[in-house]
Parts: structure tokens; sequence; C-alpha cells
């Protein structure tokens, strides 16, 4: 794994409020975050990357989604590159949000053992996702009329 965050013992934190477990493990791992009443929002830093990412917290569940800084010129590259890349991936969906190329997981908090895990787990696959497909995402953001989702390599 390339971006992973330190999690508390799972023996001294058990607790299933999926807002607090959020705001917890971003406290934990020294994040500046802003937002409030169950919207939150950050930018994460990893091999010279920059992305947002935007959680949303509702009843157990929490969803996260990273966004690229880029802005997505032309829908439909957009859609062809989530299309190709959602082959690829198994715990999220790729999708123009925001004018943005955005990956989207969730973590259900429903067991108060494993909610601290199970928002790491979540919140470390979305940022890999992220910097896995970078070089793609932003090819696919441009104006460059050489992407099409016949050329596009899908083998990564």
């Amino acid at each position: 794994m390339i971006f992973q965050l330190k999690r508390p013992s799972s023996l001294n934190w058990k607790d299933n409020d999926a807002e607090r477990v959020l705001k917890y493990l971003l406290n934990y791992n020294s994040y500046d975050y802003e937002g409030d009443s169950g919207h939150y929002s950050l930018r994460f830093r990893d091999r010279g990357k920059i992305w947002t990412s935007e959680f949303e917290v509702i009843e157990e569940k929490i969803l996260i989604w990273g966004i690229y800084p880029f802005e997505c010129i032309d829908p439909e590259k957009g859609m062809d590159f989530c299309n190709s890349s959602n082959l690829q991936t198994v715990m999220g969906a790729f999708s123009v949000y925001k004018a943005h190329l955005t990956y989207r997981t969730s973590a259900d908090l429903f067991d108060a053992y494993s909610s601290y895990e199970c928002l790491a787990r979540a919140l470390e696959y979305n940022a890999n996702v992220i910097i896995h497909f970078w070089s793609k995402a932003s090819e696919a953001s441009s104006d460059n009329k050489n992407f099409s989702k016949g050329k596009e390599d899908c083998s990564s």
C-alpha cells in the first residue's frame, strides 16, 4: 500500500458513532479538516499529489469522495475514463462530481469493535485508487483529444 493511516488500538476504542470515529481517526493522524454536522473535507498529500477528500456521515455509514484537483473539461472523456476504470476497482466507483473526476467509497460502521479499522481501510483504498489512476484521470480531464476508451490501457 502506498497511502496508509496510523490506527488507534482497537482494544481501547470501541465506538460506532460514525461522526466521532471519523473525527478521531483524522485527529489521530494529525489531519486538519473543515466542516461540521456530518460534512467534512480535507486535502491529502502523497508523493507530490494533492487532492481533496470529502466525507458525509449518514447514520452508521461514512461516504468518502476522493476528488482530483483538475477540472474535467470534456464530460464524455470523463465518463469513458470512469467506465473503463470502474472495471478495475473493487470497493467503490468513479464518477464525475462537481465537474471533477471523483472516486467514492464508503465505510459501514455497524460494529463498534471494528469501526476504526473499517473506516481506515475505506479511506486508504480511496486514496490509493486516486493515486493509482492519477495519470489517466489527468489525461481524461484535459482537453487533449488523444484520449479514447478504445486506446486506453486497462491493464494497470
